[in-house]
């Protein structure tokens, strides 16, 4: 070892801890070993610390391996047949032992001469005979590992060993990836025999033979170098400029992914701007000096080719050099007929801020993305494309049929397990420079997540158990009793059931969380599982597929399309709903479950379960849906209740996870309470549009205090300032602001939802000046194309509703319309050869325009001067006359025939300025709203500059709408970006209250611009007036008072703002501000 430790030059270092290791070699292995193969340790080890790669090795002669071990090593060598081996040299005698290993080399010998007998005169026209190299090599390689290379050799009437080395080495390598490939390309198919199996699996071999041999093309290529092994770099460097070229300057681009995530290929976006002569020159600038390469060339290492092609064939398909990009855009990407979705955004926000507040408490949280994929029909193709089967069946053509009468219905779960995959830190957004700040050294940090997890699918029978509320709800309870999801609901932790639930769903009508019997429901389940929270959130309109759950689908669909499913398995006739349908259709189930449990996700397979079918525990939905149809008054003095129906279900669900089945006792009025928020000590509800969340009414948290509001997207002004980009706050920048500072937004759901802001500025006036549209759009954080054309859609919408309210009203007055039923006036436009669809109006329409009715319609006309002051008498008139005269004044017609009846009403007092004063005033606090945050946030932003932002591993890249700012606003006055919207709002306000006065002057009643006279309203406003208030059961809640009329007098009042402060003297100490025109138009106000 001191030689070693003094040795200075590295190889010969080297030298000597090699032989160390070739020492060790012969003394564990010893005690006679081959000098090749003790040679071969030696070379391995000494070019492993020299750090030398060789793939072949050239052969070192026995006595030069010798000569240098034995420098060092008391060993000996001897030849025993003419070849060499080393033994420790000990001075003992080994004449017996190299006589016995010579006698067993005789033997070898002996098998040799009977080979080369046998065959000698052979062997050289056999490999001559064979067509291929390979062949040639596995012949020789077999008889090279049976005998040695020198016989092979020999054999062959050739010197050179080389060839013949090569194969025997190789041999192994391939035979190892031979094995994997079959062990690999097994198939298991229900609808083929084993035989049938066997073939298919014998193809599928073969062919991946072929394209592993065209891979490496050791032998056969001959010609030139490709591109990217001169310059192995290039494929990474196209794809990087595509990614990031055209995103450098904020004006969007980059790549998206699959909008379906079926391929890992990415795609250009809509504005990406790069081209491939840019990339060209970037590769020419990193490539060495010599290095060349075409414009054509750089296309052909991309994945823009038709599969199975010559092209494909052109971009070395199948070899994985490309760039892993494609130039064309991704298919089917749009949605359904183009339509407008201004919550998109807002609702992909509000969703991943909830799935984002999970990460980290998993042990906390059950994420259920759940949805129902299209039915599997029997008889026909399971899926629009079906793929190959071996089947012997005939299809009908055009059998897209989409009955329910037999057909299966899976429902897919999937199972979060949201996870940061990797992180990365980029510069922070705001430097020294935009904020007079000192200079840090802090850079924000870029989380990459995934939205995958375990996939679970429920079959139900389409016919007999068709997809309700009721059912989508009793499902979790039967997954809560699989032993193969344990995992999923139970806390590792505590051992008991997850304190939290999170349902993520299509916004349909059956799992909308808006809909008022999905609340019920989610009470029902917090209640009944002794939940902490529950939540059932959604994406916007038409845009199912950003649901994560979807992906499952794909995986559902590939197995199907292999597939047919007949409906006449049990029973070869069966009438729709008999005993014997439903036995044909339980059967199809189980077929359909084998098939799917084929599938996989996320590298695991599909777990496949039947439906709750009719083991439900709650199966009260007809009389949850008569509640619901009651009164307030009536829903408070409800006194209904509901248990559950015992099964295995709920005797699995008391066993496993401790839950009281047996007396458990709902009431339909408490849910009701506590999904409005009627509890006054607590929040128990966070309902908007896209969510509903609800918490336990006490505050015996299992879990922990929770804060009884949600994180709702806020738009996040500076970073519109710095990108012009529209991005909501970050998580992490959200709760730090929404936290320490009270505003509305932890009151208020929803707050700056688009659509809700939008229907209020549209109601104030579909037709605002155009300098206001930019200020709209900051406000509703969407582009300002977008508010355009909302405006635009739904002013048409408005008009084209009130020339059909016209219509009706001209053919409602007809004989032929009073007269005859609507199927009456089908059956008549039958016979007449016309057309059949349409409202009732339009079928009459026809029949007078065909000459059927003989007696043309009336038409009433309605003038300004007539308009009601009653609202009795505003409510004989007809939707199309109310309208008429809305439009006449100035106003909208946009809602139902309610709210119209109000605003004529109250065009009729001479309130024009109180008809849209509401959402005028909530507009303007709104904006107030926005104000305070742009402070806050720029506060926010000095003290934190870093942030974190999450990305989705495999994201699909939105177009980007760059927003410029004004050129005048910076970080000191950007909280005043909306000045023009609140002196529009203020100006419409007087505008309508100088409209106001001129109606009344019009009608002969005296007034004066600060306080217009109110003829029979104006009691109200004197100070000491006894006035009848209505309360109704919401609005009382449990307070203890009872629905009804209370009286009440006038303490102060405000008629240019229409309010009146009342006192109640059963409540002396509580003072009311009502709103008198809506409540006296109500009837829920009146004179005592």
């Amino acid at each position: 070892m001191l030689l070693i430790s003094t040795a200075e030059d590295n190889k010969k270092k080297a030298t000597l801890m090699a032989t160390l290791k070739a020492a060790e070699y012969i003394e564990t292995s010893g005690p006679i070993l081959s000098t090749q193969e003790v040679g071969n340790v030696f070379l391995e080890e000494q070019q492993r610390i020299l750090n030398i790669s060789v793939d072949k090795r050239p052969r070192t002669s026995s006595a030069l391996i010798f000569s240098q071990l034995s420098r060092f090593l008391n060993i000996k060598q001897v030849y025993i047949c003419g070849k060499a081996f080393i033994i420790e040299n000990k001075n003992q005698k080994v004449n017996e032992l190299i006589e016995r290993l010579s006698n067993l080399t005789n033997s070898e010998k002996i098998v040799n001469d009977k080979i080369a007998a046998a065959i000698g005169d052979i062997f050289q026209d056999s490999l001559a005979y064979v067509d291929t190299k390979k062949a040639r090599d596995v012949l020789k390689a077999l008889f090279a590992q049976a005998t040695s290379t020198k016989f092979v050799t020999k054999l062959q009437g050739v010197t050179n060993k080389t060839s013949t080395m090569n194969a025997r080495d190789e041999l192994r390598t391939k035979l190892n990836q031979f094995q994997d490939i079959q062990r690999t390309s097994g198939v298991v198919r229900n609808d083929m025999t084993n035989e049938q199996q066997r073939r298919l699996t014998k193809r599928i071999v073969e062919k991946r033979k072929k394209n592993e041999a065209k891979l490496q093309q050791k032998f056969d290529r001959r010609g030139r170098k490709l591109k990217v092994e001169e310059f192995p770099e290039m494929s990474k460097i196209i794809e990087n400029v595509f990614e990031t070229g055209s995103t450098d300057d904020k004006r969007g681009g980059g790549l998206e992914s699959h909008p379906r995530l079926i391929t890992t290929t990415r795609y250009r976006t809509p504005d990406n701007v790069t081209f491939m002569r840019q990339a060209r020159e970037i590769v020419l600038a990193c490539a060495p000096s010599n290095f060349t390469v075409s414009l054509s060339s750089c296309y052909n290492y991309t994945e823009n080719y038709r599969q199975n092609s010559h092209e494909a064939k052109r971009h070395h398909a199948g070899r994985n050099i490309n760039a892993n990009i494609s130039l064309h855009r991704p298919p089917r990407d749009a949605v359904v007929d183009d339509k407008l979705v201004v919550n998109l955004h807002w609702s992909t926000c509000n969703v991943n801020y909830t799935v984002d507040t999970a990460i980290g408490k998993e042990n906390a949280y059950v994420l259920d993305s759940k949805d129902a994929k299209r039915i599997v029909l029997a008889d026909s193709c399971p899926v629009q494309k079906p793929g190959k089967t071996w089947k012997n069946i005939h299809l009908p053509d055009h059998d897209w049929d989409q009955s329910r009468t037999n057909a299966i219905t899976p429902m897919s779960h999937l199972f979060l397990e949201p996870c940061v995959t990797h992180k990365e830190t980029i510069p922070l957004l705001l430097n020294e420079s935009d904020m007079y700040i000192t200079p840090v050294e802090e850079s924000s940090l870029i989380l990459h997540v995934t939205r995958t997890g375990r996939a679970v699918t429920l079959l139900n029978l389409s016919f007999f158990e068709p997809e309700t509320t009721s059912r989508t709800f009793n499902e979790i309870f039967l997954l809560l009793t699989k032993p193969s999801l344990d995992f999923v609901f139970r806390n590792p932790v505590s051992g008991k059931l997850k304190e939290n639930f999170i349902f993520v769903t299509d916004n349909g009508p059956a799992e909308s969380p808006a809909s008022p019997l999905v609340k019920l429901w989610l009470a029902r389940m917090l209640k009944f599982l002794n939940l902490d929270s529950i939540s059932q959130i959604s994406f916007a309109e038409y845009h199912s597929k950003r649901n994560f759950v979807e992906r499952v689908h794909a995986a559902e669909n590939e197995v199907l399309s292999r597939d047919h499913f007949s409906s006449k398995l049990v029973h070869e006739k069966a009438e729709p709903g008999s005993r014997e349908h439903k036995e044909n259709m339980e059967e199809m189930a189980c077929r359909v479950e084998k098939c799917i449990q084929q599938a996989k996700f996320n590298g695991k397979v599909l777990q496949v379960f039947r439906g709750v079918a009719d083991n439900i525990i709650f199966d009260d939905e007809e009389r949850l849906q008569t509640f619901l149809s009651f009164s307030e008054e009536k829903k408070q003095e409800c006194t209904w209740t509901y248990n559950t129906i015992q099964n295995d279900i709920t005797e699995s669900l008391s066993v496993v996870w401790n839950v009281d089945t047996q007396n458990f006792t709902g009431q339909y009025t408490n849910d009701y309470m506590l999904v409005n928020n009627a509890f006054v000590e607590e929040r128990t509800a966070w309902n908007d549009k896209y969510q509903t969340t609800l918490w336990r009414p006490d505050n015996a948290w299992i879990g922990g205090q929770q804060q009884r509001n949600k994180l709702q997207p806020i738009p996040d002004y500076v970073r519109w300032f710095k990108t012009n980009e529209f991005h909501y706050l970050t998580l992490e920048r959200n709760s730090r602001i929404t936290c320490s500072v009270q505003g509305r937004w932890n009151t208020v759901p929803g707050l700056f939802l688009p659509s809700r802001l939008l229907d209020m500025l549209f109601k104030i006036n579909c037709h605002p000046p155009d300098d206001t549209f930019h200020e709209i759009s900051l406000l509703l954080w969407i582009p300002e194309t977008e508010v355009r054309r909302y405006f635009k859609e739904t002013n048409d919408q408005q008009l084209k509703s009130f020339e059909e309210d016209k219509l009706k009203e001209k053919w409602n007055g007809t004989s032929l319309y009073k007269k005859n039923s609507m199927s009456q006036l089908q059956e008549k436009c039958k016979n007449a050869g016309l057309q059949t669809k349409g409202l009732k109006h339009h079928l009459v329409q026809r029949l007078y325009e065909a000459g059927v009715e003989s007696t043309p319609p009336t038409e009433s006309q309605l003038k300004v001067e007539s308009v009601p002051e009653t609202v009795k008498e505003i409510q004989n008139l007809t939707t199309a006359q109310i309208k008429g005269l809305l439009r006449n004044h100035g106003f909208t017609i946009i809602g139902n025939r309610d709210e119209l009846i109000l605003r004529l009403y109250l065009v009729g007092k001479g309130y024009h300025h109180l008809v849209f004063y509401h959402q005028q005033k909530e507009i303007l606090n709104t904006i107030n709203d926005a104000e305070q945050l742009v402070l806050e946030e720029r506060q926010d932003y000095l003290r934190h500059p870093e942030d974190t932002y999450r990305k989705r591993t495999h994201s699909t890249q939105q177009v980007k709408n760059p927003i410029p700012n004004n050129s005048q606003i910076n970080l000191e006055n950007l909280h005043k970006i909306f000045e023009k919207l609140k002196s529009y709002l203020r100006i419409r306000m007087e505008v309508n209250r100088d409209k106001g006065a001129e109606f009344l002057k019009e009608k002969n009643i005296g007034c004066s611009k600060d306080m217009p006279v109110r003829t029979n309203l104006e009691a109200f406003f004197e100070i000491g007036t006894k006035v009848k208030v209505r309360w109704s059961a919401d609005e009382i809640k449990d307070t203890g008072w009872k629905p009804g009329w209370y009286v009440a007098y006038v303490q102060s009042a405000d008629s240019y703002e229409d309010q009146i402060v009342v006192e109640h003297p059963s409540k002396a100490d509580e003072l009311y501000t009502l709103d008198v025109s809506p409540l006296v138009a109500e009837g829920s106000l009146k004179l005592g």
